[in-house]
């Protein structure tokens, strides 16, 4: 009994977080789906809610200030004049949902030491998913950046096949307590070809970047598994190559990198255009944002771009820089409990999809969902003289 209702559990967060059924059906019934996942989820936790919160005190403290301070921000957004059409206030009260969703239950799960069974429905579940998006997205790609399959559009899928493999290699360390890390370098392999096919060239970036970061010593950015490394790191990066991209755009290295490599042009399909144009709206809203949610319409309203094709930036158009900031402390309260040492395939994914955010919106509420996975997957990749291989 108690594994059917892990089943479920594990069931309602897919739903509730991961994958967009919107290809399958319109975007309001989605948004039901995933809202009422959200609130099935909660509720089953019942009881264990108050267990959960006195044992992740903090962290779970820091969590609700996030979730009120997006909650404010849509309550603010829609009690004032503003020239833009804006999503359901429905929308913006779903990000924080998932967020508080997926960390109730992985605290639920590292409580009563279920991660082994937890990871197992998981990645058999989005396993599945996975395998229909991936020859969906393969049988219908024509091209597009919103070309879409079942599950969602090919960032979608690119960024759950890392997230998937991220995952099976601590799971196979806990069922046999060895680092297939081979395995997870030929995953990459495959996941960036798929990437590759469907013209998705960040999912080529983080998977090529997990790649080659697995096989450097983790002395080299040990400073980045500090409580604060992420956050800063992210900071610095977005930050530094929104201002000066036209600077960095200019050294050969990236040069080759952006045009031999990816095939892109100089202005990154048109990015350096949208960064040039965001400066106009960025002191509009600058504590508390348009809602969550509202972040691809504003940018549309406004400036008739698609997005802030920034991640911070992105995040601080919808919440503001109150809410960017509990976004952070909540990222670094995480890591915080993390504890590693050594290498980690969950923490190289982050790392990937934080590389990615200067130029794609990939640090949303499902980065922070992504992110709540460490405090089960902790396994390192060199861990006290285990097989390796």
């Amino acid at each position: 009994m108690k594994n059917k209702y892990l089943f479920l559990l594990t069931l309602l967060v897919i739903h509730s977080s991961f994958i967009d059924l919107r290809p399958l059906a319109s975007n309001n019934a989605n948004l039901y789906v995933q809202m009422l996942s959200c609130i099935f989820l909660l509720l089953l936790l019942g009881g264990n809610l108050i267990k959960l919160f006195k044992r992740y005190k903090a962290l779970n403290i820091i969590a609700i200030l996030l979730s009120l301070s997006y909650a404010y921000s849509t309550y603010r957004i829609w009690n004032i004049h503003t020239n833009v059409s804006l999503m359901s206030p429905y929308t913006s009260i779903l990000q924080f949902l998932k967020i508080i969703s997926v960390l109730a239950l992985v605290e639920y799960v590292e409580i009563y030491h279920k991660r082994v069974l937890f990871l197992k429905y998981f990645l058999v579940l989005l396993g599945v998913y996975l395998g229909l998006g991936n020859i969906d997205v393969f049988s219908n790609y024509r091209g597009g950046d919103m070309d879409v399959c079942i599950i969602g559009d090919k960032f979608v899928v690119s960024y759950l096949n890392l997230f998937w493999i991220s995952l099976y290699i601590p799971y196979m360390f806990f069922k046999t307590k060895v680092i297939k890390i081979n395995k997870f370098r030929i995953l990459l392999v495959l996941s960036c070809f798929i990437s590759y096919v469907v013209s998705c060239s960040t999912g080529i970036v983080v998977g090529a970047f997990m790649l080659v970061f697995s096989y450097i010593p983790v002395h080299y950015y040990h400073i980045l598994y500090k409580p604060l490394g992420l956050s800063i790191l992210i900071l610095i990066l977005d930050l530094s190559f929104f201002f000066l991209h036209s600077y960095i755009l200019d050294l050969g290295i990236v040069k080759y990198i952006v045009v031999d490599v990816l095939g892109e042009d100089l202005t990154l399909t048109t990015r350096t255009n949208i960064w040039a144009a965001l400066l106009s709206i960025l002191s509009d809203e600058p504590l508390w944002g348009y809602g969550p949610g509202n972040e691809t319409v504003v940018v549309g309203g406004l400036l008739n771009l698609t997005n802030a094709q920034n991640g911070l930036l992105h995040t601080y158009l919808g919440v503001g820089a109150v809410g960017v900031f509990f976004f952070l402390l909540l990222l670094s309260g995480i890591v915080r409990k993390m504890k590693l040492r050594n290498q980690n395939t969950l923490f190289l994914f982050l790392l990937g999809l934080v590389v990615a955010s200067i130029v794609e919106v990939s640090l949303s509420s499902l980065f922070l969902c992504y992110s709540s996975f460490l405090l089960i997957a902790n396994t390192e990749l060199r861990d006290g003289g285990c097989p390796f291989i």
